[in-house]
């Protein structure tokens, strides 16, 4: 029997097969947070060095990855006054934050970068079980598909209280089939997946694809969302959110604060379509009076006949107008219902005179200059002009 001995050789590992992102990294990273003013900074630098969608996206994960620092001390801390633009400006000079903050900033700089992104709000799951507290994360389109990004999660990971700096590209253009696993979006729309999973069967880790389930067209359903107004975006994710099971506080509350956000827009809606339809009833009312003015100075300076017809036609438009708004208005209130009705009373007081006056005009235009003259007099039976 021959023996062979045996030599084991290692492969050395290249730094671009420990991270294949290593180039695009660097470049991002290149860019120190404390040398910029706003995120149109970063998008210009990675505007400048790179141009494929994929290229862009990452630079912008690694950057807010690696420049914000998880803010411990206010996970739980929840500013709902605070505006978009003020929760990136807090970070961007602070060098911390929470979801919310990593998030916004990715979402900001995506779009900067002609990556069209939004903002996903939900939950997660881990090994130790469901979180209770409200997460957010980013979904982006990469070229023709839809990926999911963390970068909170991407930044690294918080052990006894402290964050811990750590990249993880598994929360980096994530595909939604893996990323379900541990992040379920209060919308099930941006879970991005043909058959959708429920709140239920996320908790419970049922989270394989259904076929028997009825197919879900996300891409179709988010270019409806992109075209709806913003008012009509918040009722139909209310919806959707209804539907997938209120299986948590955290959904009720979402889908509660959803529905009253749709109220007060409605609210204010009325309000405008109102206050739009007096001013435009106020405006009827005074061009009335000018044509008023000038049929009691028989309508002198002269002026063509068209010009004549317009004055009258424009207080038509007007009332129009107005009826429009009060139209549009669908479910007032009790005290601006009284409101309307007590002016439509005047609105159709006022279109009784201004249907008197057109009828005065067809006359008018018909006769000739003594005919019309004669328009401007009443007469008592011995031919004595009143007026």
């Amino acid at each position: 029997m021959w023996l062979f001995a045996t030599r084991a050789y290692s492969q050395k590992i290249t730094p671009q097969q420990a991270n294949p992102y290593a180039h695009v990294d660097n470049i991002a990273l290149q860019l120190p947070r404390t040398s910029i003013k706003n995120t149109q900074d970063i998008a210009d630098h990675i505007n400048a060095h790179f141009s494929t969608p994929a290229d862009k996206a990452r630079a912008i994960f690694i950057w807010t990855a690696s420049n914000i620092q998880y803010d411990v001390a206010n996970m739980y801390s929840f500013n709902f006054h605070e505006s978009k633009q003020e929760k990136i400006d807090k970070t961007l000079r602070s060098g911390q934050g929470v979801c919310i903050n990593y998030a916004a900033i990715f979402n900001d700089v995506a779009n900067k970068c002609g990556i069209k992104t939004y903002i996903m709000e939900g939950y997660t799951k881990t090994t130790t079980g469901t979180a209770y507290v409200p997460h957010a994360w980013c979904a982006a389109l990469i070229d023709t598909n839809w990926y999911l990004f963390d970068p909170t999660w991407g930044a690294g990971y918080i052990s006894n209280n402290k964050f811990v700096k750590k990249i993880n590209n598994a929360n980096y253009m994530a595909a939604p089939g893996i990323f379900i696993k541990t992040h379920m979006p209060f919308d099930p729309m941006w879970e991005c997946l043909h058959y959708q999973v429920n709140n239920s069967e996320f908790c419970t880790g049922r989270i394989q694809p259904d076929a028997s389930k009825p197919f879900f067209s996300y891409k179709d359903s988010i270019a409806i969302y992109e075209q709806q107004s913003e008012r009509d975006k918040m009722a139909a994710t209310a919806r959707r959110c209804e539907g997938n099971g209120v299986q948590n506080s955290m959904i009720f509350s979402w889908i509660e604060t959803l529905k009253q956000n749709v109220e007060v827009t409605d609210n204010n809606e009325m309000v405008s379509e109102y206050n739009t339809g007096i001013a435009n009833y106020n405006d009827a009312l005074s061009l009335f009076n000018v044509f008023i003015n000038y049929y009691n100075a028989q309508f002198k300076p002269a002026r063509t006949d068209q010009e004549i017809r317009k004055m009258i036609d424009t207080v038509q438009t007007k009332i129009d107008m107005t009826n429009t708004n009060f139209d549009s208005i669908h479910h007032p209130s009790a005290s601006t219902l009284a409101l309307m009705n007590s002016m439509q009373k005047n609105i159709l007081n006022l279109q009784q005179h201004v249907d008197e006056q057109k009828k005065f005009l067809n006359e008018y235009m018909q006769k000739g200059a003594v005919g019309r003259k004669m328009m401007f007099h009443k007469y008592t039976w011995m031919g004595i002009p009143l007026n």
